[in-house]
C-alpha cells in the first residue's frame, strides 16, 4: 500500500471542505466549455487526457490520482489547520464533475467513494507526528508521502479508530524500542523532546522567537527563569547517525546541550557543554509520568508502539 497527501490550497475556494462534504478527493485541471461538452459524450479518463493535453503541459497530480492510487491506500489532507485521513475503497473511481460548484471551485477531477476522518479531537499540528507534517511541505497537489514511519502510523491509526473488523490492516511490524522510536520521529520532534526535558530537569524555557532557520549553529535559545543574569542556553540536535563537533560552539557564551540520536559528540570538553544521551530522552518520552510534557504527535507514537508491543506479546 501507499500513503498520499492532497494539498488543497487553491484560489478556487474551500476545496478541502468540498472534499469532506462530498466524500471525494478533488483537484483542478478542468476543461473549457467546448471540451467539457466533448467529454460529456464519452466520460473516460483517456479522453480527458487527450483534451487536457491541449490545455496543460503537466497535470501529473491528476494522473497519479486516477492511475496510481489503489484500494486500501490512505490519503491525508489538511482543512483549516486540521488533519484528515481517508482510505481508498474498491468502489473509488475517477470522475469529472461537471457541476457548477466543482467548476467554480476548480475541483472537477475527483476520486469518489471515500470517507474523511478527523484524526483526533483536535487534529492540529501537535496531534500528528513529524513524518506527516513534513509531507505537506512543498511539492505537487497530489503526491506520495515517503517519510519513515508514515505507513505504520497511518495503518495503526486507522485500525485503532476507524476500521471495521473486516477492513483492518495487518499489524505493522513495529515494537516499543529505542531504535524504532527514533526512526519514526522527525528532527523537529527530537528538538522538542530535548526542550521539554530541559524544562523538567532544569526549568529552562524556550524563547520562541529564537527558533529560526537562519541560526544554523543552534536550534534555539532558552533562558533560566530562576537566574537574573540573562544566561543563555543553546541546544544542538541531530537525528540519525550524525556526529556533532562541539568545538564549533566554542565562541558561544552560554550553556550548550548536545543530542544526537545515532552519532557521537566530539570535543565536548568544556565545563559549559553537556552531552545528553538519546537513551535519557527516550526514557523521558515513554515514561507515563511525563505525559503532560510530551507533544501530542510524539505521544501518539508512544501509544502506537505500546499497542503494537502488547499485540505482539498476545
Amino acid at each position: 500500500m501507499q500513503i498520499w497527501r492532497l494539498q488543497t490550497n487553491t484560489d478556487g475556494g474551500d476545496v478541502a471542505k468540498f472534499c469532506i462534504d462530498n466524500n471525494v478527493i478533488a483537484m483542478g485541471w478542468q476543461l473549457d466549455a467546448k471540451d467539457q461538452e466533448i467529454l460529456k459524450q464519452n466520460t473516460t479518463f483517456d479522453l480527458y487526457c487527450e483534451l487536457a493535453n491541449n490545455h496543460y503541459k503537466n497535470y501529473s497530480s491528476v494522473k497519479r490520482m486516477a492511475q496510481d492510487v489503489r484500494a486500501k491506500d490512505i490519503v491525508w489532507m489538511k482543512n483549516c489547520g486540521q488533519y484528515y485521513m481517508a482510505r481508498i475503497t474498491d468502489s473509488s473511481e475517477w470522475r469529472f464533475d461537471f457541476s457548477q460548484e466543482a467548476v467554480e471551485l476548480d475541483a472537477t477531477n475527483q476520486l469518489t467513494n471515500i470517507h474523511w476522518h478527523l484524526v483526533t479531537e483536535f487534529g492540529d499540528e501537535s496531534s500528528v507526528p513529524g513524518c506527516l507534517t513534513t509531507g505537506f511541505i512543498r511539492g505537487s497537489t497530489f503526491q506520495r508521502i515517503h517519510q519513515s514511519g508514515i505507513i505504520e502510523y497511518s495503518q495503526m491509526l486507522y485500525n485503532m479508530y476507524f476500521a471495521t473488523q473486516e477492513d483492518k490492516y495487518e499489524k505493522p511490524k513495529i515494537s516499543m524500542s529505542e531504535n524504532c522510536f527514533w526512526s519514526f520521529l522527525q528532527p523537529d520532534d527530537v528538538e522538542d523532546l530535548l526542550c521539554m526535558w530541559l524544562y523538567k530537569e532544569k526549568g529552562y524555557i524556550v524563547i520562541p522567537s529564537t527558533n529560526k532557520k537562519g541560526t544554523e549553529l543552534y536550534e534555539c535559545v532558552l533562558i533560566d527563569p530562576s537566574s537574573e543574569d540573562y544566561k543563555h542556553i543553546y541546544i544542538q540536535v541531530k537525528k540519525g547517525n550524525v556526529t556533532i563537533d562541539a568545538s564549533a560552539y566554542d565562541r558561544l557564551n552560554g550553556e550548550v546541550f548536545f543530542l544526537t540520536t545515532g552519532g557521537d559528540v566530539i570535543n565536548a570538553n568544556r565545563s559549559n557543554y553537556t552531552v545528553v544521551s538519546p537513551k535519557t530522552i527516550y526514557d523521558f518520552a515513554i515514561n507515563p509520568k511525563n505525559k503532560a510534557l510530551i507533544p501530542e504527535g510524539i505521544a501518539n507514537w508512544v501509544k502506537i508502539l505500546t499497542i503494537a508491543d502488547n499485540e505482539n506479546m498476545n
